[in-house]
């Protein structure tokens, strides 16, 4: 019998960091785009009369299309391999960003919105898979954090840009124009990315493209069943007659619609119980920061009497703490083990940091100037007197956003076998983006139904209960996942992997 074997050589170390480095700078892009609406919400408020709904669903909208495109991108991926999925994808954000700044139609900008919805998420599982494709069996967990270090530093710099680009806040429409930059260097660069990864594949030993086994929505949904399309019908009807007489009520309604929708279909059985603990803490983790962080400029300008400036500035503590500590705190749990553990310690941490803001915990009744710490970040323009009081709840916050992600998806790589990977990562994305949609509204509508505003500060009471809830759902749903793991059914969450 005879062998064939390949002698193509592996990729350099310099193409892995190379093409990491390009596709980091593409997510940079897209991270971007995504925070750049809070820095604008009060601009869109007096500008252009938007209320906290309409800017809620700014970014709502985004999150929509995601209910269902994770799939469908995964779907894609497998058909037409990760070079062609991530450049459509990344395509789609940059036309969306163009689609935004045209014009101050809430309709016009939702569609942009939407049109990048359609991109990003897909394009972020699309460089996960790229990332596999490169680091497997080399340093997977460490390039995975930098790779959403660099990502970050697009929130970052988009938090900040009432700080470094002031001039561009005197209209609603320029600051917009810089995100149509951002998605055109993103698409640049994946551009780049594309040419190289194709030089590699032909000359190094790479992994081919679509290996990974097709997303079939019957695996995971019960889409065959016909007495559930007839109970989706009902529900649809339902909605449709609510929408007739009491239209206001639209986003609730919408809501309820997709969780009745999702319970009805999903195949629990299709993955194992820890993975359905670790996706249920993926949503209530991300739904307590995504769309805190989609108000927060505007809660600390008017609940605490910041400037925007430094409203974007403690914002931005949240970015600043993921990019630095992402990557040791995935390290740290390569080394240790003990995942469960650390996801529980992250979600303990931001149950109180919600109601320490809402509360103003710690504000002395007249603020001195011994009562703030002065930031200057010469190279961000960034020169700031941030009040202490705030410091402490937005550092928790920062440790909890650092230490739960870098934790959390690599996790979900031990549950689930590699032929199920992507359908598994695809649908917790899916679920996730539920959560954003539903509680960028929830949120929005909180804050209107009960009058947030510089005039009525604790009108934010509501919404921030709601974080500190979902914080605590967070942590339940961490204590149930070390239970499981800990048993005779775990998957090895709790022990160390690293290799010397």
């Amino acid at each position: 019998m005879t062998f064939i074997t390949n002698t193509r050589p592996e990729p350099t170390a310099f193409l892995r960091w190379a093409v990491l480095f390009l596709i980091s700078l593409g997510m940079f892009g897209n991270y971007y785009i995504y925070d750049s609406i809070s820095p604008l919400a009060d601009l869109l408020k007096a500008q252009l009369g938007f209320s906290d709904s309409n800017i809620g669903l700014l970014n709502a909208i985004y999150s929509f299309p995601n209910i269902i495109m994770v799939l469908i991108g995964g779907l894609i991926i497998d058909r037409i391999g990760t070079r062609r999925s991530v450049l459509i994808f990344t395509a789609l954000i940059m036309i969306g960003s163009v689609v935004t700044a045209l014009t101050g139609n809430i309709v016009m900008m939702s569609i942009g919105r939407l049109i990048f919805g359609l991109g990003a998420e897909s394009m972020i599982v699309a460089i996960t898979t790229v990332i596999a494709r490169w680091f497997k069996g080399k340093e997977l967990s460490f390039a995975f954090g930098l790779n959403l270090t660099v990502a970050r530093l697009g929130s970052f710099l988009a938090l900040n840009s009432p700080t470094w680009g002031k001039s561009l806040y005197e209209f609603w429409q320029t600051p917009l124009w810089v995100t149509v930059a951002a998605g055109v260097f993103a698409f640049f660069c994946i551009v780049v990315y594309f040419f190289l990864d194709v030089y590699a594949s032909k000359n190094y030993a790479l992994a081919s493209e679509g290996e990974q086994d097709k997303i079939l929505l019957s695996d995971i949904l019960r889409i065959q069943e016909s007495k559930r399309w007839i109970y989706l019908s009902v529900l649809a009807l339902v909605l449709i007659i609510l929408l007739i007489l009491a239209p206001e009520n639209w986003s609730i309604y919408l809501i309820v619609f997709i969780v009745s929708a999702l319970a009805l279909f999903l195949k629990s059985s299709s993955f194992a119980t820890s993975f359905w603990y670790i996706t249920a803490l993926c949503v209530t983790f991300y739904s307590a920061m995504f769309p805190f962080q989609t108000f927060a400029i505007k809660f600390f300008q008017e609940a605490h009497g910041t400037s925007r400036e430094v409203g974007g500035n403690l914002s931005s503590i949240l970015t600043l703490a993921a990019m630095i500590f992402t990557p040791l705190f995935g390290l740290l749990a390569d080394k240790i083990g003990k995942r469960s553990l650390l996801m529980m310690f992250g979600s303990l941490l931001i149950i109180p940091v919600y109601l320490m803001m809402a509360y103003k915990f710690g504000k002395p009744d007249v603020m001195n100037d011994s009562d703030f710490i002065r930031i200057s970040i010469q190279f961000f323009d960034i020169d700031a007197m941030i009040p202490l009081y705030l410091i402490l709840p937005m550092a928790m916050m920062g440790i909890a956003f650092s230490l739960v992600p870098a934790v959390m998806w690599p996790s979900v790589a031990l549950i689930v076998e590699n032929s199920k990977l992507g359908t598994a990562y695809g649908l917790m994305t899916m679920i996730q983006n539920i959560g954003l949609f539903g509680f960028n509204l929830l949120v929005g509508f909180a804050n209107d139904i009960s009058g947030a505003s510089a005039e009525n500060p604790s009108g934010y009471n509501l919404g921030m209960w709601i974080f500190s809830a979902l914080g605590f759902l967070g942590l339940i749903f961490a204590y149930l996942l070390r239970r499981s793991e800990l048993g005779s059914s775990g998957h090895g969450l709790e022990e160390g992997r690293m290799k010397k």
